[in-house]
């Protein structure tokens, strides 16, 4: 059986996974994975989503790391083995002051991005991550932040 380095290190590297897509790739079942991650859900490490399932159409959980379980460095996003560092946060000229809402970004070695503000999290694909990038490279961001 995986350990449960292996199983964190599989959804760090496949945000978006299934239960069974982690079982798949680890030789596990689905219900092995999904106990064994419960108390990372329960400390905030591992988000889980319902999707619908393509064949039977019933919900399935989707799992996907926190911030706090993945570190970027090097281009690579590898498993934390020491404290977490604080996500970087970009917060507006009316609040900075308050420091009351931040903006999380997750950059992730599949091409997947995420980004979280209070309890909104939009999460985009390798294509719209690539879509973006597109975008924001063909903008004159100086201008149009007034700098």
């Amino acid at each position: 059986m995986a350990s449960i380095e292996k199983i964190l290190q599989t959804i760090v590297d496949h945000p978006g996974f299934t239960a069974a897509e982690i079982g798949d790739e680890l030789d596990m079942t689905a219900e092995d994975v999904q106990s064994r991650l419960k108390s990372y859900i329960d400390a905030g490490r591992v988000k889980r989503d319902k999707k619908k399932s393509e064949g039977s159409g019933r919900d399935v959980f989707i799992y996907f790391p926190a911030q706090s379980l993945v570190d970027a460095s090097d281009g690579r996003i590898v498993l934390l083995s020491r404290a977490p560092r604080t996500p970087r946060t970009i917060a507006t000229a009316d609040e900075s002051s308050t420091n009351e809402a931040r903006c999380h970004f997750g950059f992730f070695s599949n091409g997947q991005v995420t980004v979280s503000k209070g309890s909104k999290e939009i999460k985009l694909s390798r294509e719209e991550t690539s879509r973006l990038l597109e975008f924001l490279d063909s903008i004159n961001v100086e201008r149009a932040v007034g700098a």
